[in-house]
């Protein structure tokens, strides 16, 4: 009989290649505590990195969003004259109004060079300068005897001086509010430091004065541009002067800003899941509320930022 080559029944039954699948399973490699720790590390400066680029979007889209909301407001409550009521009046300039409350809408800015087109609140405080173009109190207004000032956001809260360094000499201002409609002519521009209080100066003749911060993205120093009257529009009759209902502060946050907020939180969830699989709920519950706690704290830091920032 021929003899069969190969392994016997009982040599297979004994081969290694044939015996159970969970005895040849390696065990998994035992991580080093050095490689733990470089996986902490690298997951906090992810995290930190998350929180940095949410302030960004949070100074740039948040702030603004709240700003464009809160000029709605404004411009809802602003009395213009209408442009037929109004008469060209040369040099002829305002007569002496009462004092509008803080908060109030007094007027509208216009700058063509730079496309600002914006309502101009009564105030320098916090909250007056988060809502767009504000007066200084104590200053006359615009198309009185006297220098009107007005400051602006420069990177923050809707930005609305964010061009004013490229105004030159004879570029028009215009400023239209319940006293008439006032051209300004801008006649230059210096720079100051913070502490310098001249830089709105007292004046014997209708002029307007701009302030906000430079260079951009500091507060180290002021940008000043000066423009004086060039022509002016009073209304032909007339009017007992009613300044509006001054914009109440806390102020509710607008749609876009809850949108926004809801939208990040999701994302912050979502990406806390994907780093930490393993602690599930507690991880989205950590990942949330640490987002939550953010919100307040870029709240709190954009607000501690130097007026005009």
């Amino acid at each position: 009989m021929p003899v069969r080559s190969g392994p016997t029944r009982q040599s297979a039954r004994s081969s290694p290649s044939s015996l159970p699948d969970a005895i040849c399973v390696e065990a998994p490699p035992t991580r080093q505590p050095w490689w733990e720790v470089v996986g902490i590390i690298g997951r906090t400066l992810v995290v930190l990195g998350l929180a940095v680029c949410g302030f960004a979007l949070y100074l740039t889209v948040g702030t603004s969003l709240s700003e464009h909301h809160d000029q709605v407001l404004l411009a809802e409550r602003l009395n213009l004259p209408a442009l037929h009521n109004l008469v060209p009046a040369g040099h002829t300039v305002a007569g002496p109004q009462p004092t509008p409350p803080i908060g109030s809408a007094i007027g509208r800015i216009i700058i063509p060079t730079i496309g600002v087109n914006q309502v101009i609140i009564e105030g320098t405080g916090e909250a007056q300068l988060e809502a767009g173009p504000s007066h200084y109190a104590g200053t006359v207004l615009p198309g009185e005897t006297g220098d009107a000032a007005i400051a602006g956001h420069r990177t923050t809260w809707g930005r609305p001086f964010w061009s004013l360094d490229r105004l030159r000499r004879g570029d028009p201002i215009i400023v239209e509010s319940p006293l008439g409609r006032f051209t300004f002519t801008v006649t230059g521009a210096v720079t100051v430091l913070p502490t310098d209080l001249g830089a709105i100066l007292p004046s014997t003749t209708p002029s307007l004065t701009l302030t906000t911060c430079t260079p951009k993205f500091s507060a180290a120093r002021r940008l000043v541009v000066r423009a004086i009257l060039l022509t002016s529009a009073l209304p032909r009759h007339a009017v007992r002067l009613r300044w509006s209902t001054p914009l109440s502060a806390p102020r509710p946050p607008s749609p876009l800003v809850l949108t926004l907020v809801v939208a990040l939180t999701a994302l912050a969830a979502a990406l806390t899941v994907a780093l930490w699989r393993r602690q599930r709920l507690a991880s989205v519950l950590v990942g949330v509320g640490g987002f939550a706690a953010l919100c307040v704290t870029y709240t709190l830091i954009a607000r501690a930022l130097p007026g005009g920032f």
